[in-house]
């Protein structure tokens, strides 16, 4: 095997360990917190993430990502990437301010603090995300994965704190915030201390090469975004903030197993197919050997959700929240459709 691709089967070890460990933490402390919150908890939080998710249409540029499909011949493109992703994120949080007023005219005070809270945290998002592709650019992968499984699992403590002291959304907000607040501190000390102000130089060339990729990148991201959050949208201001709790949660659940495959195939994979650009054989190798595995994987879960989704929700989530259980066996089909498309 050559040494290219032992990082690469070494990445994907890496990150699958990493995201298991984070799925599987989050998802023991998530059940934990839908035992305290309610289900209008619930649909008040979706609420203000489907409105910060929207905003972030706007800004939908996907500037990180671009760290793992531009050569290494690019100068200072972290640095680069760095300033756009926290020029864009403050654009965005004065918009967000902006709005504020009428997302909390339109849905209450609760709401329109979440939502205020999610856009803001847009800057750590934006910086967090830069500097895990910084580490995965360089095929750092353990270490990246690493420091998100630490945030993940810190943060999912610490909203599991709020649900048992203090239940309300806010405790929602906590566990998708924090995740990202953990990893700009930490990588971005790690970083600073090897890399030293190159880590914030700007680079012209390399701003161009990363706006026109980030240019074709937009309207892919934009429609994702909408084609994810407008159904929930939908669900909230037709029925209700309880009705969509049980929906969220049945999406939640339903989406479980795309959040456990997809560091692999988005991160590892996404890397391991820009590399081999140059040669189409092996490149179609890595995503026929990469769908395979993915897409019969999720079929055991599409199955096993069909048959026994109302008996998983109460296992997973208590009592009280039967609607999920019959939206969970619906939304079967989407566990397998969904990663894949």
């Amino acid at each position: 095997m050559s040494d290219f691709g032992r990082r690469a089967l070494l990445g994907s070890l890496t990150t699958a360990a990493g995201s298991f460990g984070g799925f599987a933490g989050r998802f023991i402390i998530n059940a934990i917190i839908a035992r305290h919150l309610t289900p209008v908890d619930f649909g008040q939080f979706t609420l203000a993430m489907v409105s910060a998710e929207f905003l972030g249409i706007l800004g939908a540029f996907s500037f990180p990502q671009t760290l793992l499909q531009l050569d290494d011949d690019h100068e200072h493109v972290v640095g680069t990437v760095l300033w756009m992703s926290v020029g864009l994120a403050v654009a965005l949080l004065v918009v967000a301010l902006g709005v504020w007023p009428f997302v909390t005219d339109a849905y209450g005070p609760v709401v329109g603090g979440c939502f205020l809270a999610m856009a803001g945290s847009r800057l750590t998002v934006g910086i967090g995300d830069t500097l895990v592709a910084a580490q995965q650019r360089r095929y750092a992968y353990h270490s990246a994965a690493l420091v998100q499984l630490v945030g993940v699992i810190a943060a999912a403590l610490g909203a599991l704190s709020i649900a048992l002291v203090a239940p309300s959304p806010w405790a929602l907000v906590v566990r998708d915030v924090g995740p990202q607040v953990i990893v700009t501190f930490a990588l971005g000390a790690w970083l600073l201390r090897h890399e030293g102000r190159a880590l914030f130089v700007f680079n012209r060339r390399a701003a161009r090469e990363v706006w026109g990729l980030s240019k074709a990148l937009f309207l892919n991201r934009a429609l994702e975004i909408a084609y994810l959050r407008v159904d929930s949208l939908v669900v909230g201001t037709a029925l209700g903030e309880r009705e969509l709790g049980f929906y969220q949660q049945a999406r939640y659940l339903a989406g479980l197993p795309s959040a456990l495959v997809a560091p692999i195939s988005g991160v590892v994979g996404l890397r391991t197919m820009s590399a081999l650009r140059d040669d189409p054989r092996r490149q179609g190798r890595v995503f026929v050997l990469t769908q395979f595995a993915i897409t019969r994987l999720l079929i055991l879960f599409a199955v096993g959700a069909a048959i026994g989704g109302d008996f998983a929700t109460r296992v997973i989530l208590g009592p009280g929240w039967e609607p999920t259980g019959r939206l969970l066996q619906l939304f079967a089909p989407w566990l397998v459709i969904m990663p894949v498309a």
